[in-house]
């Protein structure tokens, strides 16, 4: 045991309780109000330090990392078109990117 942890203990069942830390876990996740939109591909959420701006959040499996913008906006619905419209652009500007490197036309 560490100097200074805090220790519960139930004198009925004659057992310890959790740890201090382990009951943090009882309070909200990081991520506030979260939705997913298009197919489950985006997730659009508030966190508690956002002030109420919405972000979204997606994977990208070409870069096996994830996307995740500020949408400065506090309505809902508003978010979730700007995030629907990010993605499509994103999804285009890769498709874009993906077609320029291979030849339109060859030459034969």
């Amino acid at each position: 045991m560490n100097r200074g942890q805090v220790l519960a203990v139930d004198f009925e069942k004659r057992k310890l309780k959790g740890t201090q830390q382990n009951a943090d876990n009882d309070k909200q996740s990081f991520y506030r109000n979260k939705t997913k939109i298009c197919n489950d591909a985006v997730t659009i959420f508030q966190t508690a330090k956002s002030g109420g701006i919405w972000h979204m959040r997606a994977y990208v499996g070409d870069a096996d990392k994830y996307y995740q913008k500020s949408l400065r906006t506090k309505d809902k619905a508003s978010a979730i078109d700007k995030a629907t419209l990010e993605t499509l652009s994103c999804s285009y500007l890769s498709l874009r990117a993906k077609q320029s490197s291979r030849p339109l036309c060859t030459k034969q």
